[in-house]
């Protein structure tokens, strides 16, 4: 009976503690239900209204019905039509198309003979598995269109030409830097740095800088360039490997491949100082930045899952995520050379976050550092 009495004090106990620590009870009660939703509903391989541009260079019916079928379709959408193959190139540079459907003239005649006719796409293979995964589907919806024009046909017979641009080889290594450059900045410039900044709450040290005559910049700065340092030298060490052992050439302006990586970087630094400022232990920051920031910018940046497979409301959500625009401005700049121009609205979204971030983590920083000025 007694025995019975001290677990029920124990328990008791127990679950006061659980329930007066905040991050315990969103740990315990909502993080079940978040990795429900994401893994279950949010990420996916299926392709769903991936935009693309087609061309109708005769403006044959027969041709319309087949776009018409393609649209009807839940994995395509037409965004654009061009007038010819010479628009192709900017048309990937300058809008968000994935791929681009040519019917050269003559498609309706080669029905009439009984032939397959000549359909060719144009894929955007900077993702891989995307691509494959939408030159699969579209080989698919032409060949069941062709064959209910010409029942006779035997399947398969023909297939639409595929032209891989931006990744020929569909090399797997290729399309996985932007991403391993993400989770490096991650982890040295949010994960490190915000580490640091709690290890001298922790250990007692913060009450020693609070008198001194620093200011709160001063020691931000301090404690930042050095990660700062460390995450330069991985930007030149990783394209260093990038170059010379998977060949990967930068297409657009290298200046402009610089600044991205260092926005990219001070961004993530400005991240991991807002978390500093909310929490007084490491085992917090770890837990933080892991639920919270890796995760997230880790399977809905379109690093592994593709963007187009996210329902349309998480999507919008992904591009709040800094390592969404990072990775699109990335393959632009690398595989398509798109300039500043073409990507204005990933550059803003990480200037908009990083100023955000800084007026938010300066505040907490100043009122929780012991007195920084």
């Amino acid at each position: 009976m007694k025995r019975g009495k001290n677990i029920v004090a124990i328990v008791r106990k127990e679950a006061l503690l659980i329930w007066r620590d905040k991050l315990s009870v969103a740990i315990l009660f909502l993080l079940p239900a978040l990795i429900l939703l994401v893994f279950g509903v949010v990420l996916s391989f299926e392709i769903k209204e991936l935009h693309i541009a087609v061309i109708n260079e005769r403006h044959e019916p027969a041709v319309e019905r087949l776009f018409a079928q393609i649209e009807a379709s839940s994995s395509f959408h037409i965004v654009k039509r061009l007038h010819h193959s010479g628009e192709i190139a900017a048309a990937f540079g300058r809008d968000d198309i994935r791929m681009v459907i040519v019917a050269p003239g003559g498609f309706t005649r080669q029905l009439a003979t009984g032939q397959y006719p000549d359909i060719s796409l144009f894929i955007d293979a900077s993702d891989p598995k995307l691509a494959l995964a939408a030159t699969s589907i579209a080989r698919k919806i032409i060949t069941a269109f062709v064959q209910e024009e010409l029942p006779e046909m035997r399947p398969l017979q023909k297939q639409p030409v595929a032209r891989f641009l931006y990744n020929p080889g569909l090399r797997k290594e290729t399309a996985s830097v932007p991403g391993l450059m993400m989770i490096i900045f991650i982890l040295i410039s949010s994960i490190m740095l915000s580490i640091s900044f709690v290890g001298e709450k922790e250990r007692g040290t913060d009450k020693m800088l609070a008198m001194t005559p620093f200011s709160t910049f001063d020691i931000v700065l301090g404690k930042s360039l050095p990660y700062l340092a460390i995450t330069i030298f991985h930007i030149f060490s990783v394209w260093g490997v990038s170059y010379f052992i998977f060949h990967i050439h930068i297409a657009g302006n290298p200046i402009l491949f610089l600044a991205l990586n260092l926005l990219f970087a001070v961004n993530s630094m400005a991240f991991g100082l807002l978390i500093a400022s909310l929490v007084d232990r490491q085992l917090e920051v770890a837990i933080i930045c892991w639920l919270f920031l890796f995760i997230p910018n880790v399977f809905m940046s379109g690093f592994i899952f593709p963007l187009m497979s996210m329902p349309a409301l998480f999507r919008w959500v992904a591009w709040i995520l800094p390592g969404t625009s990072f990775i699109e401005a990335y393959r632009n700049i690398v595989f398509k050379g798109v300039g500043l121009q073409g990507n204005a609205l990933p550059f803003a979204l990480l200037l908009s976050q990083l100023v955000l971030l800084l007026l938010a983590s300066r505040k907490g920083l100043v009122k929780r550092s012991g007195g920084y000025r």
